[in-house]
């Protein structure tokens, strides 16, 4: 076994370089929007976009907004208008369940999870 295990570690290493695929969007920060409350059992939330995502930038001005369900349907959808840092989103006809919101911009996306109960 000894023999084996060292073997796999000798042969294991990575060199090169990362070229990313075209098309492929870099992540927006993790803080890049909060949402409330969360979880909900009311008629909608509120979205808040941070900081970092309210500048003159375009490229990670924030364009749309999406709520995906665990199968990853979209259930809903708003564009978003420049300027804006806050977004009521209608929650009430929502099944109870874990959603996720998707955050988009030119240069990529933030995801958080979201919860609704009843």
């Amino acid at each position: 076994m000894d023999n084996f295990a060292h073997s796999v570690k000798s042969h294991s290493q990575l060199t090169g370089t990362a070229t990313p695929k075209e098309g492929v969007k870099a992540t927006l920060p993790g803080n890049s929007f909060s949402i409330h409350p969360n979880p909900s059992n009311g008629n909608s939330v509120i979205v808040t976009l941070g900081e970092a995502l309210s500048g003159t930038d375009r490229s990670v001005r924030p364009t749309g907004i999406g709520f995906f369900d665990v199968l990853g349907r979209e259930v809903y959808h708003r564009n978003i208008l420049s300027g804006i840092s806050r977004i009521e989103i209608p929650v009430r006809d929502l099944p109870e369940g874990v959603y996720y919101v998707q955050l988009s911009s030119a240069s990529g996306s933030a995801t958080q999870r979201f919860v609704k109960v009843k």
